[in-house]
Formats: structure tokens, C-alpha cells, sequence
């Protein structure tokens, strides 16, 4: 059973029907991204627990054993350790505690579509196709970490660095990977043009023929040393292929089409007095570099994972961008015949990872 196509046939549904209702255009979209979160979040809770989030489950139990000092020592990040001990102070019922970090691990993805993307659909459909949603079934420390980037996102918008840093520090409270989300902040000074895109394809060729040594020269960052030992390579090759495909459909989109055709001559933009769309162009292109580097190397994944989590609404908002209806309309259907093919090939969630469901 292919759980992805079954999510987004049933996001098409659910919008197809909202869209003949007879209601102002704002409350079909809140109808909408209400009803898809609501469902993404019953899955979370009725699923069984596979894989890491068994020994999360075990780590909870201990926290109702165990003094603080005692689960210091497992030497996982010391917020989520925090966040433990907290909900053990009210309850020791695992599915509440699986109730609650699924309520977490979606507020930041939820705030996150709401507050940026033009298009609620296709945001969901590639928050579960790039994987992202599937990081909330067993890499939960992660999920959570990415949770509360996405929030923070907005205090590069605000240009308002100390927030930033502190959601960062908080990030990395909770998956310390999100340390190197740090580097967010300068991408929303770097306008893009031709040449800024020419440069970046010149430092992916590079990373492409050096990536063991750019891998090993992070392992020796202290903070990145645990994970020196951990050597095996990655499946992560389709993802990268999706990303390179959104790449690519940006740069025809922007560069290939008449002019006049567009909002704006600017690559991305989001608002009229905004360009917070940069940010996630620029990340989807740091993306890129991580996930190439993952290949070999498949830790180095949860790098590209902080990075990828925010291009959930570049294309959307380059759909917005098209005045013409008709090429607007052949754009939804081919992205979402595209992004369903995807699924059939590269499911995110398997099967067995909702046992409790099917």
C-alpha cells in the first residue's frame, strides 16, 4: 500500500470539493490546511511505533524511573531531554506522549504554510513527498528541531538576528544538526541573478568532485565529531533529483517565459515589499550541496534535511507568480501528475511505519 498517494489523492479530493463551495476564497484555504494537518496529525497518533521511535518511547519510560542526572547520560540534546521530563511530570501514557510531540513536530510546518505559502495544496503534497512529514515518524528529535526553524523563519523576514539565533540555540537544543541553520540568516542579503545561479552550479560541480573531503572536513567540527563514525551511503539520490527538478523548473520558469508574464523581474519574490522567497531559494540550492554530499556519506542528510524544509512553498508561490490562467492551470496538473508519479517510485512512508492503521 503506497501511503504517500493515499495522503495526496485525498488532499486533491478534499480541495477539489472545497473549491466549488460557495465561501470567500480565505476560508476555503483555512478549511483546507485545517482538515490536511488534522489528518497528517491523526495518522501520528494512531500509527504503531517503529524503528528510533521505540527507543524514544523506552527513553520516556526511563524519564519516570530516572533522575534528570541519569538521562543526561544518554548524551542526547539536553531540550528534548527537558521536554521529556516535563510531559513525565503529568502523565507516563506513551500515546500521550506521541500525542504531544505530533502536536509539536506540525505547529512549525503548519504556522509555516500558513504564514508564507500561495498555494496550500502543493505545499502539502511536497511536505510529503520531500519526506519532511515522515521525519515525525522516528527522527523526532529532528522534526521537532525543524518545527521551530520554520517558526524562526520569519525573524530573517524581520531581519532580527538575535531571535533568529535564539530559535537557532533552541533548534539545536533539540537535534544539534540545526546549528548550521545559522547560515539562514546572511541568505536573505543574497539577491539572485543569472550569474548568482552560474555560480552556484560551479560550487555543486566542485562539491560533486571533492564531497569526501568538504564530509570530512565536517566531521571535524566538534559539534559534528559524533557523527565522524557513522559510514554508509545513502538512498537520498531520488530526493535529489526532486530538488534538482524544482531547481530547474524555477530557472526555466523565471528565464524562459516572457517577462511581462510575471509580477516581478526578480526571481522569487513573495509580497511587493518582501523577498523572503529568496531565503528559500537560496536554501533549496544549500539543499542541493548537502543532499549531493549525503550520498556518500547518509548522515550528512540530516545537514540538507534544515535546509530542505522550507522549499514546501517555492513552488506554489512561482505558480502565483503566472498571470496566464491556462499555463497556470497546466502547471498544477503536470506538477501534481508529477509529484503522484514521484510517490509511486520514491514512497516516503511505508507501509508498515502506520501498522496501527492498515
Amino acid at each position: 500500500m503506497n501511503v504517500d498517494i493515499c495522503i495526496i489523492m485525498f488532499f486533491i479530493i478534499i480541495a477539489t470539493i472545497i473549491k466549488v463551495l460557495p465561501i470567500k476564497e480565505k476560508i476555503k484555504n483555512n478549511v483546507f490546511i485545517n482538515i490536511g494537518f488534522i489528518v497528517l496529525f491523526i495518522i501520528l497518533i494512531i500509527r504503531e511505533p517503529y524503528s528510533d521511535m521505540i527507543r524514544y518511547l523506552e527513553v520516556f519510560k526511563e524519564t519516570n524511573i530516572n533522575t534528570f542526572s541519569d538521562i543526561l547520560r544518554l548524551r542526547w540534546e539536553p531540550l528534548y531531554l527537558l521536554l521529556n521530563l516535563a510531559i513525565s511530570i503529568f502523565t507516563d501514557d506513551e500515546r500521550i506522549f506521541m500525542i504531544i510531540i505530533a502536536i509539536l513536530g506540525l505547529m512549525g510546518p503548519y504556522i509555516f504554510i500558513k504564514r508564507y505559502s500561495k498555494g496550500y495544496l502543493f505545499s502539502l503534497v511536497f511536505f510529503i513527498i520531500l519526506g519532511i512529514y515522515n521525519y515525525n515518524f522516528y527522527i523526532i528529535r529532528q522534526a521537532l528541531a525543524i518545527s521551530i526553524l520554520l517558526i524562526g523563519i520569519k525573524y530573517i523576514e524581520q531581519k532580527s538576528l538575535i531571535k533568529f539565533i535564539i530559535m537557532v540555540l533552541l533548534a539545536t537544543g533539540f537535534h544539534t544538526t540545526s546549528i548550521i541553520f545559522l547560515i539562514a540568516y546572511p541568505l536573505g542579503n543574497i539577491k539572485l541573478s543569472t550569474k548568482g545561479i552560474i555560480l552556484y552550479i560551479f560550487i555543486i560541480g566542485i562539491v560533486f568532485l571533492l564531497g569526501n573531503n568538504i564530509v570530512q572536513f565536517i566531521y571535524k567540527i566538534p559539534i559534528f565529531t559524533e557523527y565522524a563514525t557513522t559510514e554508509s551511503k545513502s538512498d537520498g539520490i531520488w530526493r535529489l533529483v526532486l530538488l534538482t527538478t524544482i531547481f530547474l523548473f524555477m530557472f526555466v520558469l523565471t528565464h524562459f517565459n516572457n517577462k511581462n508574464q510575471f509580477k516581478s523581474k526578480k526571481i522569487i519574490t513573495l509580497r511587493e515589499k518582501e523577498d523572503t522567497n529568496t531565503v528559500f531559494f537560496n536554501m533549496l540550492m544549500i539543499g542541493i550541496i548537502f543532499q549531493i554530499l549525503s550520498i556518500n556519506q547518509s548522515v550528512i542528510v540530516r545537514l540538507a534535511n534544515v535546509f530542505v524544509a522550507p522549499v514546501i512553498v517555492l513552488i506554489p508561490n512561482m505558480l502565483a507568480l503566472v498571470n496566464n490562467k491556462n499555463n497556470k492551470y497546466l502547471f498544477y496538473v503536470g506538477i501534481l501528475i508529477c509529484a503522484i508519479v514521484y510517490s509511486i517510485l520514491v514512497p516516503t512512508i511505508k507501509a508498515y511505519e502506520i501498522g496501527g492503521i492498515i
